[in-house]
């Protein structure tokens, strides 16, 4: 049954999210031939073609951010708090179970601005890439090219402290959609506080972590701190790269309670108002 509903997320998506790609690859290729325009046409080199090209580039990465990954996001948003609107009373119908729902409006949110935000990078890498008037200069070489076997811890877990983010995000909503639907008459305001509560929430925990950590390393004394700092100076993306996965770590583990709360308040009392 999963698979069945996932398959018609995906197409109520696709009606919107389909277009909305199309079009800002159309954008991305119309912009690129008009780079390629003073090759074939050698009096279109002058400044004010520059300046007019430059200022096109400026607003097509502009478009191409808000129409990929800013209209995917808000696609989501609809769509998960739509789950106890009108269409509620089909939806909870249907001979699937409450994590089955929720499942499959996650995935296919989390899946969908994956999507949206690979596309948001290839494009605009193939954008700046082509850029008129735009080198880089670092060490005296035209590219700063950092070796891939140093880099690579802080790469994946930053990688994989993205994609806790991501699907953290949208765990919060649910969580949020479920709270605020347990008063029908004002579901849109409590969600919305909601929100906002677990937000702050969230800030104050992070606060407090680091705060732990830094009055852990007093406690500690100074020869822990002055070897962490050593330490760091040795290994400096592989400290990035364990960072990102504690907090990949927590974001999990609050991900988790949240999963929880909302499976059982949609489970319990389903006000589909």
């Amino acid at each position: 049954m999963l698979r069945k509903l996932m398959k018609y997320d995906l197409r109520a998506m696709g009606r919107v999210l389909l277009p909305v790609w199309a079009g800002a690859v159309l954008l991305a290729l119309v912009m690129l031939g008009l780079q390629f325009l003073p090759t074939w046409f050698p009096a279109l080199l002058t400044g004010s073609y520059r300046m007019t090209l430059s200022l096109l580039y400026s607003l097509t990465i502009l478009a191409v951010v808000l129409a990929v990954t800013i209209v995917c996001v808000v696609v989501n948003l609809l769509r998960t708090y739509g789950m106890l609107g009108q269409s509620a009373y089909l939806m909870f119908s249907l001979p699937a179970t409450t994590g089955q729902l929720m499942l499959s409006r996650f995935l296919c949110a989390v899946g969908s601005t994956a999507v949206s935000m690979g596309l948001t990078v290839g494009l605009l890498a193939a954008l700046t890439a082509t850029a008129p008037a735009v080198q880089l200069h670092a060490n005296g070489s035209d590219i700063l090219i950092l070796p891939v076997g140093e880099t690579a811890p802080a790469f994946w877990g930053l990688f994989v402290l993205l994609c806790a983010g991501l699907c953290f995000a949208y765990t919060v909503v649910l969580a949020c959609v479920a709270i605020g639907g347990q008063w029908p008459q004002q579901r849109l305001g409590a969600t919305v506080v909601c929100y906002l509560g677990l937000s702050y929430g969230q800030g104050i925990l992070s606060f407090a972590l680091i705060f732990g950590l830094f009055l852990a390393a007093e406690v500690g004394g100074r020869d822990l701190v002055t070897q962490f700092s050593a330490w760091m100076s040795r290994h400096l993306y592989t400290g990035i790269g364990l960072f990102a996965c504690g907090l990949a770590l927590l974001f999990a583990l609050l991900g988790g309670i949240l999963w929880v709360v909302a499976h059982r308040l949609l489970s319990r009392r389903l006000n589909l108002a």
